[in-house]
């Protein structure tokens, strides 16, 4: 059984969210590490479902229907997989209500079915891929029109997104 495309965005999206939280996650065991001047020995991560072992299934050959409809005026973007010293990808999209946000991700994955499915909540506005330092090395894909001036850090963008003490 396949995932309808308003499925998968929903499903992609929630895999950007989750990749933001485990980026916010280690920046604050970072700094708490800064400010204690040592390393602290934090508990061992919950036991994520993705984590655990599965038994794999059998995949049922699926075939497509003649005349079907999937994939019909989707934008064609293929993302190359990361080169040396590149860390990962960051989207940069615009909400519903206009504000822009950026996203770092480590793989490119979900990425091209939210260039296929935008909405009205995630309107994609540029790819990049990035070094650690969440910089800007290559520009992979862009609207035709963009009217944002680019950011080029992860740390000025986790300054702005965690809570401050």
């Amino acid at each position: 059984m396949s995932a309808s495309p308003q499925d998968t965005l929903h499903s992609d999206r929630l895999l950007l969210r989750r990749e933001l939280l485990f980026a916010q996650v280690a920046q604050i065991e970072e700094t708490i590490e800064d400010i204690l001047g040592e390393t602290y020995p934090f508990p061992e991560p919950p036991d994520l479902p993705s984590r655990q072992k599965r038994r794999a299934k059998k995949a049922a050959s699926r075939k497509k229907a003649k005349g079907s409809s999937a994939g019909k005026g989707a934008a064609a973007v293929r993302l190359r997989p990361l080169q040396d010293g590149e860390a990962g990808y960051c989207l940069i999209w615009r909400q519903e209500d206009g504000e822009e946000r950026r996203d770092w991700l480590e793989d490119g994955a979900p990425l091209a079915s939210i260039l296929k499915y935008p909405s009205g909540n995630l309107q994609p506005i540029r790819i990049e891929t990035v070094d650690k330092e969440g910089k800007c090395l290559e520009i992979l894909w862009q609207t035709e029109i963009t009217d944002h001036a680019p950011e080029n850090s992860e740390k000025e963008f986790l300054d702005q997104n965690l809570p401050h003490s």
